[in-house]
């Protein structure tokens, strides 16, 4: 699930590391979208932990907080 590249950022989870995802601020509906894959993971609220799609292990990372993943 890891991305190295434009857009990366390191990413806490639930598991024994941070993963390096792509990560893309979407202005319209004020949210962080991270990618696995070809799976969009869309941030609700700071803090939140998401099932990481195909993963099939439970395994879930952390939505960065909104105002420090996406200045204004």
């Amino acid at each position: 699930f890891e991305y190295f590249g434009d857009g990366s950022r390191c990413i806490e989870t639930n598991m024994a590391r941070p993963l390096c995802m792509r990560m893309v601020c979407d202005p319209d509906r004020q949210k962080v979208v991270i990618f696995a894959n070809n799976d969009q993971i869309v941030c609700q609220n700071d803090g939140d932990f998401m099932a990481i799609p195909g993963s099939g292990s439970g395994s879930k990372v952390q939505c960065p907080i909104l105002n420090i993943a996406c200045p204004k």
